[in-house]
């Protein structure tokens, strides 16, 4: 690798940036932790792990923002690294390494979404930095699209197609570890009488203020959404029994009165998995539980079981 100074524009990271190094050789850790050091103008942590094994535990664990990634770790390669980081929801930027000028593996890279692509023997510290600086950029950006197609625009909360795709990994990792988790199936009372009487932009308004109460009356592990209009979905992770989903959702009961007297909900309770062992079944099962809550005269809770 070159190792040359020179001056830098500075950059924008906010507190301090974490930077995972993944590389099998200490001398080329060690010239890439020179040239960061002469090259980096803002305060950064730099870590290192000298295997595959060591490092994918450290990308899984850990929270970077971004990764200097070898290709060539024997046994393996550094695209069987980012795969298997890829395949379990890491979304770390990375920075391939290589000591090899292949344009095959450099296709590859581009293709697995790899943020940069950088040859050790032609590496000097401004175009390090260079690259760094891009990577962040362009995965703030992609973070920032990601996360408007997911969200439903009025109110924040995850749309039905993000919590569809999210909901049915959490139900797998669930599986695979024997637990169980409840879904509520969320309709509110007199909403309609609201939008009426007081109009489309107070409706608005209450939708947005009972989101946000939502989303701080649950946990950080659950996952609630907005279906549309008037009706929401939480999925409510490691429940050890009914009763306590009932709980929760009995705290949930009192939000709309916190903002409108006159608004209400009905609540449908399925649990996962003694009523159905997939998602589409668990919303069926809520979705019917919460409809003969309505039928009943609607401001109250149903379980499905």
């Amino acid at each position: 690798m070159k190792q040359t100074q020179s001056q830098k524009p500075p950059l924008s990271f906010q507190d301090q940036l974490n930077i995972l190094c993944i590389d099998d050789d200490q001398v080329d850790y060690f010239v890439l932790k020179s040239m960061l050091k002469r090259s980096m103008t803002e305060p950064y942590q730099l870590e290192w792990q000298n295997s595959a094994h060591t490092g994918l535990k450290s990308l899984l664990n850990g929270t970077y923002d971004v990764c200097l990634l070898d290709y060539h770790l024997p046994p393996h390669t550094g695209f069987e690294i980012l795969q298997q980081a890829q395949d379990q929801g890491n979304r770390t930027p990375v920075i391939m390494l290589t000591g090899n000028e292949s344009p095959d593996i450099d296709k590859r890279a581009m293709e697995q979404g790899v943020y940069g692509f950088l040859h050790k023997e032609e590496l000097e510290p401004t175009h390090l930095e260079r690259t760094i600086r891009y990577a962040l950029k362009h995965h703030k950006t992609q973070e920032e699209l990601r996360h408007k197609s997911e969200r439903d625009a009025l109110t924040g909360l995850y749309n039905i197609q993000a919590f569809h795709d999210i909901a049915e990994e959490r139900l797998q990792h669930l599986r695979l570890h024997d637990k169980q988790a409840a879904l509520l199936f969320i309709d509110l009372d007199r909403f309609k009488q609201l939008n009426d009487q007081q109009g489309h932009l107070a409706g608005n308004k209450f939708l947005q203020s009972l989101s946000q109460a939502l989303t701080v009356n649950l946990r950080a592990t659950d996952l609630v959404a907005r279906v549309g209009g008037d009706e929401f979905v939480v999925l409510l992770e490691e429940i050890p029994s009914l009763d306590v989903a009932y709980q929760v959702a009995q705290r949930l009961m009192s939000l709309p009165k916190s903002i409108s007297t006159n608004v209400g909900m009905s609540i449908g309770i399925s649990m996962f998995p003694q009523d159905s062992h997939t998602l589409h079944g668990l919303l069926m099962c809520a979705d019917k539980a919460m409809y003969q809550r309505k039928k009943s005269g609607g401001q109250g809770i149903k379980t499905f079981s």
